[in-house]
């Protein structure tokens, strides 16, 4: 159990003390300042509840009138879905409508309003001029295109049958004819080519390029029948050509639906590229009433400055009162309390780390710091005893490495890859090597064959089985000096751990 005296005497109780009065400080801030934007942020609820409303009308409006343009933008023209689209037009109509009155009752504006109002009249007038268009005119005009283009096509048919019933009826035809025949028929087959080209999106430009192409063919037909001999073929191809012609010139004839059909095409897009022009500015219009009640809403917080400027005062002063405070516990207390104790305990540890065990530390206190102090006295004192002990150790192997030097007999000690660790002076003299050649060195070197190859064998043979076949007898073998001659020597090997 923590002792009452203890705890008196905790830095960390102290500093936990200092912290709470900081907290405490803090909160007291914190409740202040809560208390300060209530008031503001209560009129901001009262004015966000009263902006709300007009803009969510605005997104509505906005979204409908949106969806209104894309729907304009899906009808095209001779589409089998067109009724379908002009029924969700309808009723997107009405939607506006139900929701432009919406939108009125909660702006104040009038001449945005009327204008707003305005725009989307002329937006929906656009939608009755497309029912007219699409139902009633477009497709009226589709059918006499296809019907002009029907007749065309019976046109080359019949000229082709004159042709073949002329080829069949005489018996001999010219040269020349021949080539007329083949050449009215290559035009034939362009007509139908140009004829066949036609599609309903067309521009005028390319309506116009399909119409120069059927006039050329038209008239290198004309001008093959003019030197045709046979009256009769002639005359009969002759009315048919002009039919042909006449499609290309005459106010009912395929071209003229063809361009007919064009403009109205054009018109469709006009109108609505209009209606896009229109959203945008109705959107502009929108964006300007949200403003303006943005700038309403402004004036009114603006009453509420010099509150607000006030009491930021008030929470600087706390906050400048909470600063001094923390500051004036650091000079006084923490300081000269606790980081000169640490800086000199940290500078004792530097010292101890170095080797100066002789340094006297300051133990006194009952705190954290001085248990710490402790500890690191009784380090000093454990290494100060190590010291004396490693040098003890030291002394001892001196003095051994001196007995093994003078040692009459010579000794070798190896480790377990049969490398020599240690050679004493005899064996200097015994083997004619000084102890700088053959430290680091395998064994082996100074056996002869064949106890020079089988060594590492021996070892190994050893490490693997534990099995000892000299370890501990004494027995007669040869040696080898530096000079290569072998000589008889006794030998005994033992284990050292």
């Amino acid at each position: 159990m923590i002792s009452l005296s203890r705890l008196q005497s905790s830095i960390t109780l102290k500093l936990l003390f200092t912290f709470l009065i900081v907290i405490l400080l803090s909160l007291a801030i914190l409740v202040f300042t809560l208390a300060t934007l209530k008031n503001t942020q209560t009129v901001q609820e009262r004015l966000t509840r009263q902006a709300l409303p007009l803009l969510s009308a605005s997104q509505d409006l906005s979204k409908s009138i949106n969806d209104y343009t894309i729907l304009l933008e899906r009808v095209s023209i001779a589409n089998d879905a067109n009724t379908g689209l002009m029924n969700a037009i309808e009723q997107t109509e009405k939607l506006i409508r139900q929701k432009l009155s919406k939108l009125k009752t909660f702006v104040n504006d009038e001449v945005n309003s009327d204008t707003i109002e305005t725009q989307l009249s002329d937006i929906l007038a656009g939608s009755d001029e497309l029912q007219t268009l699409i139902f009633s005119k477009y497709p009226k005009q589709t059918k006499l295109v296809k019907n002009a283009s029907d007749a065309i096509k019976q046109s080359v048919k019949n000229i082709r049958r004159e042709l073949q019933r002329f080829q069949i009826v005489s018996q001999n035809i010219d040269v020349n004819t021949q080539k007329i025949r083949v050449s009215i028929e290559d035009q034939l087959t362009n007509i139908n080519e140009v004829t066949g080209q036609y599609n309903q999106n067309m521009n005028k430009a390319e309506l116009e390029q399909l119409k120069t192409s059927y006039i050329l063919a038209i008239k290198k037909i004309t001008q093959q029948l003019l030197q045709l001999k046979n009256i009769d073929l002639r005359k009969s191809l002759a009315n048919e050509t002009n039919y042909l012609f006449e499609q290309s010139m005459q106010r009912e004839g395929f071209f003229s639906h063809a361009f007919s059909l064009e403009k109205s095409r054009d018109f469709v897009q006009a109108i609505i590229q209009q209606n896009s022009a229109r959203e945008k500015e109705i959107n502009a219009l929108l964006v300007q009433l949200l403003d303006q009640t943005s700038r309403n809403a402004d004036i009114e917080l603006k009453k509420f400055d010099t509150i607000i400027d006030r009491n930021i005062t008030l929470v600087i002063a706390a906050m400048i009162a909470m600063v001094l405070l923390s500051g004036a516990t650091l000079y006084f207390y923490i300081i000269p309390k606790i980081t000169h104790r640490l800086h000199r305990l940290a500078n004792s540890t530097k010292l101890v780390s170095s080797g100066h065990y002789d340094i006297e530390i300051n133990t006194s206190g009952k705190d954290e710091i001085a248990e710490m102090a402790q500890a690191l006295d009784g380090f000093q004192h454990s290494l100060i005893a190590k010291r004396k002990t490693d040098q003890n150790l030291k002394d001892r192997e001196i003095r051994l490495s001196n007995i093994i030097d003078n040692a009459v007999d010579g000794l070798i000690t190896i480790n377990e890859g049969g490398t020599i660790e240690s050679y004493n002076k005899a064996c200097e003299k015994i083997f004619g090597y000084t102890s700088g050649e053959v430290i680091g060195h395998n064994v082996k070197i100074l056996m002869p064959d064949p106890y020079h190859a089988e060594h590492d064998g021996y070892l190994k043979n050893y490490h693997n089985t534990g099995n000892k076949k000299i370890i501990g007898i004494g027995r007669e073998v040869e040696g080898q000096r530096k000079d290569g001659k072998v000589f008889p020597l006794d030998l005994s090997v033992s284990e050292v751990n």
